[in-house]
């Protein structure tokens, strides 16, 4: 009788043991099925942000080429054009009588303002050009032509110790800011703008305020019959070309504050 008791307690152990390995085995087995599906999702979303990321930096050069192209065209037939017409004005100025001489003289000074127009306008559209001067002297000659208007209050600051980026990014930050000036000369009604540039040991920031009427960017960005919505889905599509954060404030009323970070 005794022995019998110990033989069922044997087997009730070895049962529970056996239980229990397999357990840990069927455990151990979905712990790594999740680790393994975990490690093919994250996979397929590396692949899908790179994939991302290589149609943003097709569709980038593209622009790039494109507005390179309309760069040497304004430089290579515009501009001669115009030194031909205002060369023109100068050799018959001295032949007419004075009413006439005024409004020559008066068509000379609108030539020569649009030669440095269209000179200012090439520079900001050649890609060499900004690759060679640099993302910074780049942005600070811009805002200098935006001042030269006289139509807004413009502080232009940088601090840190400045460096280069890579060619590639200082590019398509320039565009950037670019395209965040120019709405803010179409769209925000701004009488001041504050751009600083902030270089750091493991970033660097870009700054973007003006005290214009602002918006609301969530309404902005959902409604594809704004145009201000395509400027804004332009912005975040190339700061994710170059791995930037794009980080926008902005309220009705009480101005807009755009903010790019780009880890270095």
């Amino acid at each position: 009788m005794l022995q019998e008791k110990e033989i069922i307690w044997v087997v009730v152990i070895f049962g529970t043991c056996l239980l229990f390995a397999l357990g840990i085995v069927i455990i151990s087995f979905i712990f790594l099925y999740q680790k393994k599906k975990y490690r093919h999702q994250q996979e397929v979303l590396q692949l899908q942000e790179n994939f991302t990321q290589e149609i943003l930096h097709s569709k980038a050069e593209i622009q790039e080429q494109t507005l390179q192209y309309v760069a040497t065209e304004i430089h290579d037939n515009f501009s001669p054009t115009l030194s031909v017409i205002n060369i023109n004005l100068a050799s018959v100025l001295p032949e007419v009588v004075d009413p006439v001489k005024e409004a020559i003289t008066d068509t000379k000074i609108l030539v020569k303002q649009l030669m440095a127009e269209m000179k200012a306008l090439s520079g900001s559209l050649n890609t060499d050009q900004i690759t060679r001067t640099g993302f910074a002297k780049s942005l600070e000659e811009y805002i200098n032509h935006l001042r030269k208007a006289n139509l807004y209050a413009i502080e232009f600051s940088i601090a840190g110790d400045r460096f280069r980026l890579p060619a590639n990014k200082e590019l398509i930050l320039f565009r950037m800011c670019q395209e965040v000036l120019n709405n803010i000369v179409k769209h925000a009604e701004a009488k001041s703008i504050e751009i600083l540039l902030s270089y750091g040991v493991s970033h660097f920031n870009v700054t973007i305020k003006d005290d214009g009427i602002g918006f609301d960017p969530v309404t902005i960005e959902n409604d594809p019959h704004k145009q201000s919505s395509t400027g804004l889905r332009n912005l975040r599509n190339r700061a994710l070309a170059i791995a930037a954060t794009l980080t926008v404030y902005s309220h009705s009323g009480k101005g807009t504050n755009i903010r790019i970070n780009l880890p270095v």
